[in-house]
């Protein structure tokens, strides 16, 4: 899921995630491997929101709003380095935008 610029910064504020930048090298390798989405790195890992409907079968997501899944998890404790792991869902939904904004 593609977020707007609004939808980014109100989750860089509430959840302190940097996003990726849309021109950075690696956006080609992960738009391939994970499709179109805006990417969020934390202390965990990288993440993306998603809505019910693009999970991989096998993956299920309560009903509503879209939620933050962790996709690539950090594989030392420099975290210089990213490997995959099976879906997991942070329990974080997206957060609102502040009021007045869309």
């Amino acid at each position: 899921m593609k977020l707007t610029n609004t939808q980014i910064a109100a989750t860089t504020e509430s959840l302190g995630a940097t996003p990726v930048p849309e021109d950075h090298p690696v956006m080609d390798q992960l738009r391939d491997a994970f499709g179109e989405h805006t990417f969020f790195l934390d202390h965990e890992g990288l993440s993306v929101f998603v809505d019910e409907d693009e999970v991989e079968e096998g993956f299920e997501l309560p009903e509503g709003e879209p939620r933050l899944v962790m996709i690539a998890a950090w594989t030392d404790d420099e975290r210089s380095s990213l490997g995959p792991v099976e879906p997991v869902d942070r329990g974080i939904t997206l957060p609102e935008s502040p009021q007045g904004t869309a």
